[in-house]
């Protein structure tokens, strides 16, 4: 039986939330033209191009805000992101944080029972299994991030058709909120904090998680029971009321309008817009 009770590690920021997208061109210029993404000034990248990556796929990195993503896109059906999108549409594929210790703490995760997949040497990450996660897939790595603008490098940021202040959290639902809780402090020492309607939010580094489990009642999670995935991106705006027309000149519907939520007034786009991902907005 694992032991939850001691944290292997002490994370440091989020080292990218990861987006898996039909289309990985147009992916990188929708970020950049509605939400003022801007590409990592690596070699890869270079004139916009993006980095190519073995098992069938391709990968471009951007900040968004003060927050790494990765957008993954899939050149070959049969390989890992081209079948991951195929079981789940386009979606948060998984999420990663900076780490001290890399080997220590994976020499930890084995110690305790964990099984440990995707090792990367010259990568420098490596994945602990979903299982010992509810579902969510979670990454650690000792790699740092050129022009990290929380390092204090400036970051010129695009002015994107939907302003955007900040990342707040991104939604995963799991089956067993206290359980998800227990395993996010194991492994990257989350701290809880309740919240309203039987959510709970995990901070771990400067990533925040919002646990969820899947609604029998026709609520937004109504049809989920089951699933182990990541749900959403919250992103925090500086004015939420010009955010309709914001989302209307960019050709994206709103789907929804939450007035009562756990953060009060929220909006969700309809992913329609937004190449099938789900995005909620909150005021900041």
């Amino acid at each position: 039986m694992i032991d939850l009770s001691a944290p292997v590690c002490e994370p440091g920021n989020c080292h990218r939330i990861a987006f898996a997208v039909r289309d990985l061109p147009a992916a990188v210029r929708w970020f950049e033209d509605v939400l003022g993404a801007v590409m990592l000034p690596i070699p890869q990248q270079a004139g916009g191009a993006v980095e190519a990556e073995a098992d069938g796929g391709q990968i471009a990195v951007m900040w968004l805000q003060s927050v790494p993503i990765v957008l993954l896109g899939s050149t070959q059906p049969d390989g890992i992101i081209g079948r991951y999108l195929a079981a789940n549409g386009p979606s948060v594929q998984s999420l990663a944080w900076e780490i001290p210790d890399m080997w220590g703490t994976e020499n930890l995760l084995r110690a305790n029972g964990m099984k440990i997949v995707g090792t990367d040497i010259e990568g420098r990450h490596f994945f602990v299994h979903p299982k010992h996660t509810e579902g969510m897939l979670l990454e650690y790595t000792d790699d740092v991030l050129p022009g990290d603008p929380r390092r204090g490098n400036g970051v010129a940021a695009l002015v994107g058709s939907v302003a955007i202040a900040s990342v707040q959290r991104v939604t995963t639902v799991v089956p067993d909120i206290d359980a998800a809780v227990a395993a996010l402090r194991y492994t990257f020492n989350g701290v809880a904090a309740a919240t309203a309607d039987e959510a709970v939010d995990v901070v771990i580094g400067d990533l925040t998680v919002r646990l969820v489990t899947a609604a029998t009642d026709g609520g937004r999670f109504a049809g989920l029971a089951g699933s182990t995935r990541f749900h959403s991106v919250t992103l925090a705006v500086p004015d939420l009321a010009a955010l309709p027309a914001q989302l209307t000149a960019a050709g994206i519907g709103v789907a929804a309008s939450d007035t009562n939520g756990i953060d009060g007034q929220s909006l969700w786009a309809d992913p329609a817009g937004t190449l099938g991902l789900r995005f909620e907005f909150v005021a900041a």
